[in-house]
């Protein structure tokens, strides 16, 4: 494995995050809380199992602290989460009525952190979001179901910040719009799906408009990129 291969798991009860390209490098010395299977097997020490209609969540003292796995009315697993102290923290695994994996998300202490992967029912990717520190942190990326990329927003803390591209449904660029620290900051264009014609092309400065139209820039702008 390459020291610079995110890593996303629990090694022996330990949640362990490492991606290089978030700056994420984390490692739980405190084990995570016991899973439902362990209760059920009664080998969960002080911690408590609580059913509900559709719920089945590890206890201590009253507050969730361990796996919690929500089911369909059906009987299916719809999904588990990892709990401590009451706020997630650890893997959040959701899953298609016929077992599938729908998303995965990891928490620490209540937030999102690291990579947020969510699945279409075939199996492909249909969005992988990044998160720091509970907020949207690096490039998000949106998919059909055949693979092909619908959308490309890039965070920096929370903000949109550079270039935020839209896809039509066959993978053709219809808009493309620059950000900095949350605001339209440079071109933002819009083209035909259909013709490639450029229907709008204008300029903003820190949030506000500043040119319109600006279409031979934009022009200007795409060749030199090809």
């Amino acid at each position: 494995m390459s020291d610079h291969t995110p890593i996303y798991e629990v090694q022996a009860g330990h949640l362990r995050l490492f991606d290089p390209e978030l700056a994420l490098d984390f490692f739980d010395e405190i084990p995570l809380g016991k899973s439902v299977a362990a209760c059920e097997a009664g080998v969960a020490g002080d911690a408590m199992l609580v059913s509900g209609p559709l719920t089945k969540t590890v206890m201590r003292s009253g507050i969730a602290d361990g796996e919690e796995c929500r089911f369909r009315a059906s009987g299916e697993l719809l999904g588990s989460s990892f709990f401590r102290q009451g706020l997630l923290h650890g893997p959040s695994r959701w899953f298609f009525v016929d077992g599938t994996l729908s998303a995965i998300t990891w928490f620490i202490e209540g937030r999102p952190c690291g990579r947020a992967t969510f699945f279409h029912p075939n199996g492909a990717v249909a969005r992988q979001l990044r998160y720091l520190d509970g907020c949207p942190h690096g490039p998000h990326a949106f998919y059909t179901a055949e693979g092909t990329k619908q959308a490309d927003l890039p965070y920096t803390n929370g903000l949109l910040d550079g270039t935020v591209r839209l896809f039509s449904a066959d993978g053709v660029l219809v808009r493309e719009a620059t950000f900095a620290n949350g605001k339209r900051h440079g071109l933002d264009t819009l083209w035909s799906a259909t013709t490639g014609d450029i229907l709008f092309a204008l300029k903003y400065a820190d949030g506000m408009l500043v040119a319109s139209p600006v279409v031979d820039e934009v022009i200007s702008r795409h060749k030199s990129i090809q």
